[in-house]
């Protein structure tokens, strides 16, 4: 390794020592010094990243089997808690999470699409997934493209008719007036709760 090297490595905080272990790390990357050799090497990591994407996109559509389909149960699982955090390390409102989107997939085909492209990131893709339905598909994306995940999470607020931004407590909620026939007791009991 050069000197260089071991400069950098110590600029970043590792010790001699730890610069020693990554020799052979480094020895594979000694071209990224010229500049063909850095874009060559950011080419390469923007390509391993977005192989995520479609990785991602199965893991959604599993998910939607395994909630659809209980699949929890069968293997020994009393709830899909248990066996998110026993058999895939991660918790069952993370396993919903990919769910939703998975569910979005089948009525939003280009969401998918952007993600097993590349196009848009998991975090995008997931704010996405509350767009209405008939959305213009090709303008979300580019959309999404141009804006951080909080400014596009703004932009999915305001047209998504179930939250405040999108107007859900503008109208007044609609009673219905429900009568049950029911004993004395019951309802002395329906007051005193």
């Amino acid at each position: 390794m050069s000197v260089g090297g071991v400069a950098a490595l110590e600029a970043i905080g590792l010790s001699s020592g730890e610069a020693a272990d990554e020799s052979a790390w480094l020895d594979g990357v000694g071209h990224v010094q010229q500049p063909e050799g850095l874009l060559a090497l950011d080419r390469r990591v923007a390509e391993l990243c977005r192989q995520r994407g479609p990785l991602r996109a199965s893991v959604a559509q599993l998910s939607v089997s395994l909630l659809v389909n209980r699949s929890w149960q069968a293997l020994g699982y009393a709830r899909l808690s248990d066996y998110a955090v026993e058999r895939l390390g991660v918790s069952a409102r993370y396993v919903r999470a990919f769910a939703r989107v998975g569910r979005a997939f089948y009525r939003r085909p280009w969401l998918e699409e952007a993600l097993v492209s590349g196009t848009l990131g998991w975090t995008k893709v997931r704010l996405l997934a509350e767009v209405p339905p008939d959305a213009d598909g090709a303008a979300w994306v580019s959309l999404a493209r141009r804006l951080t995940a909080l400014q596009l999470s703004k932009r999915v607020r305001d047209v998504d008719f179930g939250s405040l931004e999108g107007g859900a407590l503008e109208e007044e909620p609609k009673s219905r007036l429900l009568e049950v026939r029911c004993s004395r007791e019951v309802r002395l009991k329906w007051c005193a709760a």
